[in-house]
């Protein structure tokens, strides 16, 4: 897990970077000081981290705290990573999960996506451009929400009296065949996001290739987003 050649370096001041809330994973604390520190290099965030050391430890911290990315060893004493990505998925189904494995075997890979509802699967030893690149695209959206719902304006005051009437129109067919559609296309964009991260994880597409095809794609994303939120206005 050297430093590639081509390792990528923060861009933006620190200063003006928003902050991401991530959770390390893994009983080796050899991985979780490496993990950590690629963490910490991801251009787009400031890196607020803690650590566990198995999943009951991390289960523990769940209980009390939200983040917005866990990246999880999967072969841990105990419960497995599977495990812990499954009840993390429950309790906090925005936060992304990311599941790291030595094993190359198709059942975990299977379980991970099944039980894990995994965001990206990332084998060990991995290259630290492509960790960097999957941690960077799993946290643009989660920590861009979270800005939203925070910085979102209090809701207006209760209106004192009746509320006034309204006339209730037909839902126009047209525009809800158009947004059924937008949502169909929204779904097949997001499939391929995880498609490509998979991709990544397994080292069968290069960093700068994920990059290039990823950025089509949220800006394709980005584009049926706007147009969904036209319609509903």
């Amino acid at each position: 897990m050297g430093a590639g050649p081509n390792a990528r370096r923060l861009t933006t001041p620190p200063a003006a970077r928003p902050e991401a809330r991530i959770l390390v994973v893994d009983d080796e604390e050899q991985i979780r000081r490496i993990v950590t520190l690629l963490l910490k290099r991801v251009p787009s965030f400031q890196a607020k981290i803690q650590q566990a050391g198995n999943a009951q430890e991390a289960l523990a911290l769940l209980e009390h705290e939200e983040f917005d990315l866990i990246v999880s060893d999967h072969n841990m004493p105990g419960k497995t990573g599977i495990d812990l990505l499954e009840h993390a998925h429950k309790q906090h189904p925005q936060t992304a999960r990311m599941l790291m494995t030595a094993l190359a075997q198709l059942d975990i890979g299977v379980d991970a996506i099944n039980r894990g509802r995994v965001d990206a699967f990332l084998r060990k030893p991995f290259d630290n451009d492509a960790f960097i690149a999957l941690a960077d695209s799993l946290l643009a959206p989660r920590v861009k929400a979270r800005a939203a719902m925070q910085g979102a304006p209090p809701p207006p005051p209760a209106a004192q009296g009746p509320p006034p009437l309204t006339r209730i129109g037909r839902p126009d067919p047209s525009r809800e065949a158009q947004k059924l559609k937008l949502q169909a296309e929204l779904a097949e964009i997001e499939k391929a996001m995880r498609q490509l991260r998979v991709k990544l994880g397994l080292g069968s597409m290069s960093p700068e290739g994920y990059a290039r095809v990823n950025d089509d794609l949220s800006k394709k994303r980005a584009e049926i987003e706007v147009k969904l939120l036209d319609l509903e206005m």
